[in-house]
């Protein structure tokens, strides 16, 4: 009758080494500094996007309750010129040019 509360003590006792053994080794000890690094790197990229989001809001902003920079950016992607105004377009005697990187 003695022998099964031996074999829970040694049972228990095992158990907990393992568990030393696996927490303070030293794989575990450089797994954690790589976690810790991980998390360092994420909280960067958060910030990093954080601004980049905040930047956005901006030109959102601006693009909502400014009708000149709604003009700005339409005339300047898309080419848009007002009714009132005169578009000269010029060619090139030699053709158009090519740009660098085409055929």
């Amino acid at each position: 009758m003695r022998v099964k509360p031996l074999i829970a003590s040694v049972s228990v006792l095992l158990a907990f080494g393992v568990t030393l053994t696996t927490v303070f080794s030293a794989k575990s000890a450089t797994q954690i500094e790589d976690l810790r690094a991980d998390i360092e790197r994420k909280q960067q990229e958060n910030e990093r996007l954080a601004r980049e989001i905040d930047e956005i809001k901006t030109k959102l902003r601006a693009l909502n309750e400014r009708t000149d920079v709604k003009e700005k950016l339409i005339r300047e992607d898309t080419g848009f010129v007002r009714a009132d105004e005169l578009l000269f377009q010029f060619k090139d005697k030699d053709g158009p040019k090519s740009e660098p990187g085409s055929p």
